[in-house]
């Protein structure tokens, strides 16, 4: 009995052994293992010491730099503008009784066809409308061109069809109602020395309003020129008898828009210079018109031209 407990000891005892010692075989294996996974892995190359220093420098540049200027694209030089051809212009010119005064009537809407007018470079009246969108512009460019501005001043017409704005002169209007009108369109023409009528063939035969008209201008030393609107005016006879600087219209250019009506109207005006006569002539900044005088003022035609100033009669001289 004792030695069956003796041989089953020495069993337990060997069986032990073995066990610890395949545990002790797994656990070196797995130790072994682990080792050679770490020894195949790459390891990281070691960072020069002056990469590291620019990156630093870098980082600490890029935090404290000042923001760099914008950069400023000089625009190109601009060219020389050619100088402006100026008709020459007397301060009070030598006044004439005959020759060939050219006046526009209806100016300020369109600045291009005046611009066209300006360079015929030759005397020319600029009779700006005090309503018209483009009023005081137009003014500016006719002294910068050193040529005579004129105020167009509304007046009433005989068709009762046509509206008329708060410019327009009315019959129905009392005198100081219409001071303060003509007031206010004068201001709107900066710099006008004189004045024609647009429209008007009713106001004009009235004596009374045209007095009226003629005392405003007088007072402010302006001329005025009748544009005939009507046979039955009066204008040019108001301004005599009140003593201003006046003149009167002889020939409309356009008052039929077409080439031959125009150059019916340039022979008249030709007519009247052989006859040594004052010749007013009006026209408007219309397209065809501008392409006719374009075409149609030869030399001659521009030595007999001068400025309406020199044609006025009456008034201080």
């Amino acid at each position: 009995m004792a030695k069956k407990r003796k041989t089953k000891a020495k069993s337990n005892k060997s069986r032990s052994f073995w066990i610890g010692l395949s545990l002790g075989a797994i656990l070196t294996a797995l130790i072994a293992l682990l080792v050679v996974n770490v020894l195949q892995q790459p390891q990281p190359l070691p960072r020069p010491q002056h990469a590291a220093k620019q990156t630093a420098h870098t980082k600490h540049a890029h935090r404290t730099a000042p923001t760099p200027p914008p950069v400023v694209h000089k625009a190109p030089e601009r060219q020389p503008q050619p100088a402006i051809t100026r008709a020459p212009q007397a301060a009070h010119p030598a006044r004439r009784n005959h020759g060939l005064a050219l006046i526009i009537d209806d100016v300020g809407y369109d600045l291009h066809a005046l611009r066209r007018l300006l360079q015929l470079s030759v005397p020319i009246a600029i009779s700006v409308l005090p309503d018209a969108p483009y009023a005081r512009q137009a003014a500016a460019l006719t002294q910068q061109y050193g040529q005579t501005l004129m105020l167009h001043l509304p007046m009433q017409p005989e068709d009762p069809s046509i509206q008329m704005s708060p410019a327009f002169l009315r019959e129905q209007m009392q005198k100081t109602e219409l001071q303060q009108t003509f007031i206010h369109d004068l201001a709107a023409v900066p710099g006008a020395i004189g004045v024609n009528n647009h429209m008007g063939s009713r106001l004009t035969q009235s004596p009374k309003h045209m007095r009226w008209v003629m005392e405003m201008c007088r007072d402010r030393q302006l001329f005025f020129v009748d544009s005939r609107t009507s046979w039955h005016t009066v204008a040019a006879k108001q301004a005599q008898q009140m003593g201003l600087a006046w003149a009167e219209r002889k020939v409309f250019l356009d008052h039929v828009m077409s080439q031959a009506s125009m150059q019916q109207a340039w022979d008249k005006v030709h007519r009247c210079l052989r006859q040594g006569l004052r010749c007013v002539i009006i026209a408007h900044p219309r397209p065809m018109s501008v392409a006719f005088l374009e075409q149609a003022i030869t030399p001659a035609d521009a030595a007999a031209m001068v400025s309406i100033q020199q044609l006025l009669q009456g008034g201080d001289r």
